[in-house]
């Protein structure tokens, strides 16, 4: 995997806010320090998607099958 990475100055960096959005966006750079390089700055990496974790866990099913007592609703109820 191939990854174009722009070259920025430290200066640069500290001087323009807008390379941590890019950076979060997506883009990576490379900065430099007296024309050498000094460290990267890379995005990270996107979470994977959670939508349907815990279908196997019964969801809908009853946690318990008798009915909570009325002494244990306490102030609970309206």
């Amino acid at each position: 995997m191939l990854i174009v990475m722009k070259s920025i100055t430290l200066r640069q960096l500290a001087r323009d806010s807008r390379f941590g959005r890019r950076a979060h966006a997506g883009e990576s750079f490379l900065v430099t320090h007296r024309g050498r390089p000094y460290f990267r700055i890379l995005p990270l990496e996107r979470p994977p998607c959670h939508v349907g974790a815990g279908t196997h866990l019964g969801a809908g099913q009853a946690v318990s099958p008798e009915p909570v007592p009325p002494g244990e609703w306490g102030d609970l109820r309206p």
